[in-house]
């Protein structure tokens, strides 16, 4: 079939691809969805009509907490081991409390190591700071502030095992010193991952429809147009037009998930 001197360089052109594909399906990126949710708890206000409203926190005077959960789900087909989130807020704002646990079984989540001995410290600190001030008004701890500034705007979490299937959920109380809504940030430390935000399920009809119809409109043209130039005095061409126009449907909707599953795996 093929000349005998063509057959090693397709041997080694196939062998090319093969080994290309491998690679890349070794080195690809895991996508881990995440979805993020903010309820605005509380706001201090003074207003003539609604009189006014004061927020406390452990006693503490704040002028608009919310509670904002993040669930991140790993929906790939491997399973990740020692990953690092990482949560941090606007300028402006700061976290008080935190909670974080596996949703399957409950499994309580903790802190990144060096976070949780920086937190203690500086919860150590603090106290001493506190009963030092007591002593002496004047008492000062040089660098404290800064280290408790990093604490509350930061939140690191380490996850030992992170299995396919299956979604961790945060939730973190925030305080904003301006009475708006907080910017929460975050990131996934860990090599080939990438957190991308869960696109919700009526979204993602909405583009499919739209693409596939843009692909089913194209090939049902071209179908139409090809069958009229061959066959435009046969009586059957308008059954036969008909027919693949419907089975076009079909091939568009393979197309876009064929398009979809090839995107998914170049990243």
């Amino acid at each position: 079939m093929f000349p005998p001197w063509l057959i090693p360089i397709i041997t080694a052109v196939l062998g090319f691809v093969i080994a290309v594909f491998i690679e890349k399906f070794k080195n690809r990126t895991v996508l881990l969805k995440y979805r993020k949710n903010i309820f605005q708890l509380a706001t201090s206000i003074q207003n003539a009509y609604w009189g006014n409203i004061e927020v406390l926190y452990n006693n503490r005077k704040t002028n608009h907490i919310s509670h904002i959960t993040v669930e991140i789900k790993n929906d790939s087909n491997l399973d990740l081991e020692n990953v690092t989130v990482d949560f941090w807020v606007d300028p402006d704002s700061q976290m008080l409390s935190h909670q974080s646990n596996y949703v399957e079984n409950g499994n309580f989540i903790d802190l990144e190591r060096n976070y949780k001995k920086e937190f203690n410290d500086v919860i150590e600190l603090n106290d001493e700071d506190q009963k030092s001030k007591v002593l002496d008004p004047n008492h000062l701890t040089l660098g404290l502030q800064e280290r408790i500034n990093w604490v509350l705007k930061n939140k690191k979490f380490f996850l030992p095992v992170f299995n396919r299937k299956t979604t961790v959920k945060f939730q973190l109380l925030v305080e904003n010193f301006n009475g708006k809504i907080p910017s929460l940030s975050q990131s996934i430390l860990h090599k080939s991952c990438k957190l991308i935000q869960e696109v919700e399920e009526d979204q993602i009809i909405k583009t499919r429809n739209k693409y596939v119809g843009w692909i089913w409109l194209l090939l049902s043209t071209l179908t139409t147009i090809i069958i009229y130039i061959k066959f435009k005095n046969n009586e059957y061409a308008i059954i036969w037009s008909g027919a693949l126009s419907f089975l076009s449907l079909y091939i568009a909707f393979m197309l876009f998930q064929l398009a979809k599953a090839i995107k998914r795996f170049s990243r």
